[in-house]
């Protein structure tokens, strides 16, 4: 024996139905089984403090769930295959949050990012980055600008874009030259 223990239903030697499975490494999972598989609903409480309670299939996490994060940070929301997928919400532990689309464990399609000082960020991403049509609505108490709109890439303005003052003076630049 490697130390595990399994606490629950069976089905011809197999754990099938709602049972606890202890670990060698501290982890555990309680939940739905079916043929020696988490599927179903369960809770995956890993031995770094992390943890997940969604669905389950095949061993992977997949559809609604939350993932809690070492660092309290936590996503909620679509999971295919272990990776985020569709709809969701990253919670960052600055109280920054990503609220969109997710393809791949990344960011990805149209969303939304709120930073720690409620200016926000709401537009189209690729990989993880602002990447293609958006918006910066800045947080009028730090920032001389309203807001920003154009193109960005990896992250950036990039090409023809306008920046609104508070004034209401509109900058319009081209951003390939690092003009933002």
């Amino acid at each position: 024996s490697d130390g595990s223990s399994y606490d629950g239903e069976l089905k011809d030697g197999k754990r099938h139905g709602f049972g606890t499975y202890h670990f060698a490494s501290g982890a555990e999972y309680e939940g739905q089984w079916e043929d020696n598989k988490k599927n179903g609903f369960g809770t995956y409480y890993f031995s770094d403090n992390s943890g997940y309670k969604g669905d389950w299939k095949d061993n992977k996490k997949n559809g609604i769930g939350t993932y809690y994060y070492p660092d309290n940070s936590r996503y909620d929301g679509r999971w295919e295959d272990d990776e985020k997928n569709g709809i969701g919400t990253y919670y960052y532990p600055d109280n920054s949050r990503y609220e969109g689309e997710w393809k791949d464990d990344k960011s990805h399609g149209i969303g939304t990012y709120y930073y720690p000082d409620n200016s926000r960020y709401e537009g189209e991403w690729k990989d993880d980055r602002e990447n293609g049509r958006g918006i910066i609505y800045y947080n009028n108490k730090t920032s001389n600008f309203i807001k920003s709109m154009g193109q960005f890439k990896n992250g950036k303005m990039y090409g023809v874009g306008r920046k609104i003052q508070k004034d209401c003076k509109i900058y319009v630049g081209d951003w390939d030259k690092n003009n933002s």
